[in-house]
């Protein structure tokens, strides 16, 4: 992730809980193409259900906005 040419740590967040790390999301933001780029998101399964889905999709969000994208996008995996 940290090759990817727009990757800037800035926009990489980690959630604690008590202290604990409990979840991370990355946006990565093309300001050529104003195109935006979800990645790394992952909770911890003690810390599910708790609504941090919730907060972390709201941070990109504003992200996402705040650096001018049109259009962003999240890509899965399996397990």
């Amino acid at each position: 992730m940290t090759e990817h040419p727009n990757f800037d740590n800035k926009n990489c967040y980690f959630l604690f809980v008590g202290g604990k790390p409990a979840a991370t999301i990355t946006v990565i933001c093309n300001c050529e193409t104003k195109q935006g780029y979800i990645h790394m998101v992952a909770c911890k399964p003690d810390f599910r259900g708790m609504g941090i889905g919730h907060i972390l999709n709201n941070i990109a969000v504003n992200v996402l906005k705040t650096k001018g994208m049109k259009t962003a996008y999240l890509t899965t995996d399996d397990w």
